[in-house]
C-alpha cells in the first residue's frame, strides 16, 4: 500500500501545480490598508478597512511609509516605529495589518 503524502507534501504539490499567483502588487502601506486590509465586524464577517472616522491615523500611516521607503525606495536605516495614544482610533487594527 502506497503511503499517503504528508500535509506539507500535498500543499507543495498544489503550489507547484498552480500557474498563477494571487499576491497583489502593493507599493505602500497606505495602499495596502485602503485596497487589501480587512477588519472583522459583528457576526464574524470581514469588510474592507476604511480610514473614514480614523483620519488621525493618516499622518501615522504616512510615517510608516516614510520609514519603509514606500515612495523613495530607500528604507530609513535603524528606524523603529511606536504608535502610542489613549484613544481607540484603530491603532490595534493598524498594528495587526502592519504585522
Amino acid at each position: 500500500m502506497k503511503p499517503k503524502p504528508s500535509f506539507l507534501g500535498q500543499l507543495g504539490a498544489r503550489l507547484d501545480a498552480s500557474d498563477t499567483t494571487s499576491v497583489p502588487q502593493i507599493s505602500s502601506f497606505m495602499e495596502f490598508l485602503t485596497t487589501q486590509a480587512k477588519v472583522k465586524i459583528p457576526g464574524g464577517e470581514y469588510v474592507q478597512y476604511s480610514l473614514i472616522g480614523r483620519e488621525a491615523l493618516i499622518p501615522i500611516i504616512e510615517t510608516f511609509d516614510l520609514v519603509l521607503g514606500s515612495h523613495t525606495g530607500v528604507v530609513l536605516p535603524d528606524s523603529t516605529l511606536d504608535v502610542c495614544g489613549g484613544a481607540q482610533i484603530g491603532k490595534s487594527v493598524l498594528a495587526l495589518n502592519f504585522g
